[in-house]
């Protein structure tokens, strides 16, 4: 369907992947907003959102190298 391809790309990068992003997040900010979670459960999330941010770098950095090693690895 080149046209649908045209309209709406689907890619990593592309508009969809970034409003599904942002429609999951809304959704959990306010699914758990009222929740109140005991606290060991709390530390145990607030150490993991504490590390996402570097396993998103990570990610960044893996991808690059891959782009770099493998030229096709997207290609399915």
């Amino acid at each position: 369907m080149p046209l649908l391809d045209a309209l709406l790309p689907v890619s990593y990068y592309g508009p969809i992947v970034a409003v599904l992003s942002v429609a999951v997040f809304v959704f959990f900010i306010s699914t758990f907003d009222t929740v109140a979670f005991r606290e060991r459960t709390a530390r145990i999330i607030t150490m993991l959102s504490n590390a996402s941010f570097g396993v998103f770098l990570v990610h960044l950095l893996i991808v690059a190298v891959m782009f770099r090693f493998l030229p096709n690895w997207t290609d399915g």
